[in-house]
C-alpha cells in the first residue's frame, strides 16, 4: 500500500475525508463514522462521571456505597414491586440496615435516566430543629417545608425516635409531619420513611390521624436482626 495513502484512512480501515479550510486541507485523525462514535462514548463517560458526583453529593459518605443489589432477596423484590406513588416505612431495631436501605433506593431513583427524579433526605428530627431555627432568625417556615413537599421521592430518617415507646410528641412535631404527608398523599408524591418504632406506636407517639396516613402511603415493612454496627458496615450487605 503506498504510504502517502496510508496517512488518510481510519485506523478502521475507512477512508478519511479531508476537512477544508480556505485554500488548505487538512485529515482528520479519525474517519466520520469513528468520530461519531467516539464522541458518543465521551459523552457517556461524562455522563457517568456526572452521575457519580450527584450520587456522591446526594449520599451520606458512610453509604455511598449502598447498593440494591446488598439487600435480601425478599426486600429487594418488594421495593422493586412498589407503584410510582407508594412510600416505604421501614421500621426496627438500631442497626438493622434501614438507612442502608434507604440509600441504596435513592441510588436507584438517582440512576434512572427517564424520570430525572429530584430526592431530598431528612433526618425528622434534624428538620424540625431547622424549622425551628427559622422563627429564631425572623424566618418562615413555608420555604423549608416546600422542600419536603415538592421533591419526587423524600426520605426522611428516624421518625420519632426521640421520645420513648408511650411518650407524646410535642404539637409542633406533630403537625410538622402531618402537614407533609398530607401535600404528598394528596399529590401522590411517595415518602419513605425509617422509624424504631411500628405504625401503631407511631400512632401513640404522635396521633392516630399519622398512623391513618402511613397506612395509606407507604408500604409497611418489619426489618429485623442482630445490630449490623457492632459487627462493621460490610455487615449491612446481606447475601441473596
Amino acid at each position: 500500500m503506498d504510504a502517502s495513502k496510508s496517512k488518510n484512512l481510519c485506523s478502521c480501515g475507512c477512508e478519511i475525508e479531508p476537512i477544508t479550510f480556505g485554500q488548505t486541507q487538512r485529515f482528520p485523525q479519525r474517519c466520520s463514522e469513528c468520530t461519531r462514535l467516539k464522541k458518543i462514548r465521551d459523552d457517556h463517560k461524562q455522563e457517568a462521571i456526572s452521575l457519580r458526583e450527584k450520587i456522591e453529593r446526594l449520599l451520606p459518605p458512610l453509604y455511598r456505597g449502598a447498593h440494591l443489589r446488598d439487600l435480601s432477596r425478599q426486600l429487594r423484590a418488594r421495593i422493586l414491586k412498589l407503584p410510582p406513588t407508594k412510600g416505604l416505612l421501614l421500621y426496627g431495631p438500631p442497626g438493622v440496615g434501614k438507612t442502608h436501605t434507604m440509600c441504596a433506593l435513592m441510588r436507584l431513583y438517582r440512576l434512572k435516566r427517564l424520570e430525572r427524579f429530584r430526592i431530598a433526605r431528612f433526618v425528622y428530627d434534624d428538620l424540625c430543629l431547622e424549622i425551628r431555627d427559622t422563627y429564631r432568625k425572623g424566618g418562615s417556615e413555608r420555604e423549608l417545608v416546600k422542600r419536603c413537599r415538592d421533591v419526587d421521592k423524600l426520605i426522611i430518617e428516624d421518625v420519632g425516635t426521640t421520645v420513648g415507646t408511650g411518650s407524646q410528641e410535642s404539637d409542633f412535631s406533630l403537625r410538622t409531619l402531618l402537614l407533609i404527608l398530607d401535600y404528598r398523599l394528596e399529590h401522590c408524591k411517595p415518602t419513605f420513611i425509617t422509624s424504631n418504632k411500628s405504625v401503631e406506636e407511631l400512632g401513640k407517639s404522635f396521633d392516630e390521624r399519622v398512623a391513618s396516613r402511613l397506612y395509606q402511603a407507604c408500604e409497611i415493612i418489619p426489618v429485623s436482626g442482630k445490630d449490623k454496627r457492632k459487627r462493621g458496615p460490610e455487615n449491612f450487605v446481606e447475601k441473596s
